[in-house]
Parts: C-alpha cells; sequence; structure tokens
C-alpha cells in the first residue's frame, strides 16, 4: 500500500494544560509591560531633553541669509486640453 502526504494519519497531540496556558499568557503580559515602562521612560527622558534644549536659550536667535542672485526665469508652460 502506498502512502502519500494526503493520506497519512498523526497521532493528534494533546492540548497544552491550563497552568501552562495561564503561565505562558502572565509571560507574554510581563514581557508586554516591561516594553510599555521602557517606551515610557524613553519618551519621558527625550521631553525633558528637549524642554533643556529649547529653554537653554531664551532670546529669539535671528539668522541674516544672503541675498539670492536670479539667473534665469522659466517661461510657463502652455495648458494643453485635452
Amino acid at each position: 500500500m502506498t502512502t502519500t502526504a494526503a493520506n497519512r494519519h498523526f497521532a493528534t497531540q494533546p492540548p497544552v494544560s491550563a497552568p501552562a496556558r495561564v503561565a505562558t499568557a502572565i509571560a507574554v503580559a510581563a514581557v508586554v509591560a516591561c516594553a510599555w515602562l521602557g517606551a515610557e521612560h524613553a519618551s519621558q527622558e527625550a521631553v525633558r531633553a528637549a524642554t533643556e534644549t529649547l529653554s537653554a536659550g531664551t532670546a529669539a536667535k535671528h539668522v541674516t541669509l544672503p541675498m539670492v542672485k536670479v539667473v534665469g526665469r522659466r517661461e510657463a508652460a502652455a495648458v494643453k486640453r485635452v
């Protein structure tokens, strides 16, 4: 008798026990909570650093840009009606 992948019957594995599922859920929740706290800390640190940087120079800083020389002008293209 020939066996193919289509007609092979494997024994089903027993389901994972309830305590194992609860432990897995708790572990996943702990990892997510740690990531959340880390992101919150990094965000607060970024806001603190930005606040210090922006408040360090309270006087407005003015910049004078050099004059720009126009070297040529483009003609407007004609609009082609379809």
